[in-house]
């Protein structure tokens, strides 16, 4: 796991890049459906709020 956490990662964020500071408002998701082209669903009519400083994880099978 600590070999995953410290891999360098592809995308790097702009030596000027900004930190994102969220005081308010929402991260909506109403009725998402997702499914790989040719394949059954992943999830469908996933709907949740994400408030401001909140985390969210999807875990699931690779």
């Amino acid at each position: 796991m600590l070999e995953i956490l410290n891999e360098q990662h592809e995308v790097q964020d702009s030596p000027n890049a900004k930190s994102l500071k969220l005081h308010q408002g929402v991260i909506v998701f109403d009725k998402v459906s997702f499914a790989y082209e040719g394949e059954s669903a992943v999830f469908s009519n996933l709907s949740f709020r994400i408030k401001p400083g909140e985390k969210v994880a999807f875990v699931g099978e690779s």
